[in-house]
């Protein structure tokens, strides 16, 4: 089995993950439609709410359907479907990176965005703290900046972590 295709897998069971994560959010959109029914005065509330709901669905989705691309970028520079590299610890090391920081992205986006419609409705500026100062929201936010750093130089930690056992640290 090439790279690509392990990687390819990787990320395809990935996507499930975050499909079945979606599939859970289900009772809570239903009983944000039932709660919400037609007596909501803006409209556009129970979209958003259902949007924020279904993300994890919708971008397990799309990571099922761009597996083979991001496979082949992870793979190769190049993005060459027909690379064949020998599967050593380090190509390994770096698909687990840019797996696990493709994995906290998704987790984040959601959240960041569910975080900031939240500080901008009327009824929550009264009861959260300004955005700046919401823990929950910048812990989010740094997490993603943290994960696209992750994904964006993978071989680069990957290097850095083969450099730290070569001085014996574990």
């Amino acid at each position: 089995m090439n790279l690509k295709s392990l990687s390819k897998i990787a990320l395809r069971v990935l996507a499930v993950f975050f499909i079945f994560e979606g599939i859970g959010n289900l009772p809570m959109l239903a009983q944000s439609i039932s709660y919400y029914g037609s007596t909501v005065t803006v409209k556009w509330f129970p979209l958003w709410e259902s949007a924020v709901l279904l993300a994890p669905i919708v971008l397990g989705i799309i990571v099922w359907i761009l597996a083979g691309a991001i496979a082949a970028k992870m793979v190769d520079r190049n993005g060459n479907d027909e690379s064949t590299i020998q599967l050593d610890a380090f190509t390994l090391q770096t698909m687990a990176f840019v797996t696990l920081g493709i994995f906290f992205i998704i987790q984040c986006v959601p959240n960041i965005a569910g975080t900031l419609y939240i500080s901008l409705t009327a009824i929550a500026a009264q009861h959260q703290p300004p955005l700046l100062d919401n823990y929950y929201f910048l812990e989010e936010v740094f997490k993603l900046i943290f994960t696209v750093g992750l994904v964006v130089s993978a071989r680069f930690f990957t290097r850095l972590f083969r450099h730290l056992r070569a001085f014996g640290l574990e």
